[in-house]
């Protein structure tokens, strides 16, 4: 708790009432949203607020007493005090579209995640709640794969669409899909390993891969699509 915040709370009647409100102050600083069962705040975050507040921690209980709208009004005014705002629909807009930037960079839902966390945290917005977040993460994803796609577009004209779903389709002279093929690694330094990776060579280059522009395309997010397709079957 900062001085500010001791002088703010030093105002509310009462030290149930001061140390609730700091409690639940604490928490929204800390975790991004002030948890709804007060109930189980754990004696080692009580103690220490009521040391600061120099108020007894067994005010606490009185403080979970109150009924709902009491502690509704309060965390109204700890949002005001401490800065923050519910997340509304200006705050849900910007929220997408940073995720849908961050996805295009990195596809991973659990790094998605906990960077939305933290972006919700410095702007001071208070976090919605988990299924909400996670719908948000997953449309972000859905409408990354389509941004990326949309990019590359003006280059996947119908030949080069048709050869390149041609990779995964199986060969009857390979006898596995081409895709496959071309991430199969020499095992020996012999003329026909050689011959094989030159082969390669020709097939991506017939197929456009050599030529294809991918720079619009973060590095992280197109290790990933390499990654997606050396394991897809």
């Amino acid at each position: 708790l900062r001085l500010t915040d001791l002088r703010w709370l030093r105002t509310r009647r009462g030290d149930a009432n001061q140390l609730g409100m700091a409690v639940q102050l604490c928490a929204l600083r800390h975790l991004g949203f002030i948890p709804d069962d007060l109930a189980a705040t754990p004696p080692e975050v009580v103690d220490p607020v009521a040391d600061r507040l120099a108020v007894e921690a067994s005010v606490f209980d009185a403080y979970l007493e109150l009924d709902d709208r009491t502690v509704r009004d309060h965390r109204a005014l700890i949002m005001r005090h401490a800065g923050w705002v519910l997340c509304g629909r200006g705050e849900w807009k910007q929220l997408h579209d940073w995720l849908v930037e961050r996805a295009l960079e990195h596809d991973d839902t659990t790094v998605l995640f906990r960077d939305a966390l933290a972006h919700l945290r410095s702007n001071q917005v208070l976090r919605p709640s988990l299924n909400e977040l996670m719908r948000a993460v997953g449309t972000a994803r859905t409408r990354a794969d389509q941004e990326l796609f949309d990019r590359l577009t003006p280059q996947l004209d119908t030949e080069r669409r048709s050869r390149l779903d041609d990779l995964i389709k199986t060969d009857a002279g390979l006898g596995v899909a081409p895709l496959v093929w071309i991430h199969t690694k020499a095992t020996k330094a012999t003329a026909a390993s050689i011959t094989a990776e030159i082969r390669k060579r020709d097939l991506l280059e017939q197929v456009g891969a050599m030529s294809l522009d991918v720079t619009m395309i973060a590095p992280e997010r197109r290790r990933q699509l390499a990654a997606f397709g050396r394991r897809s079957t």
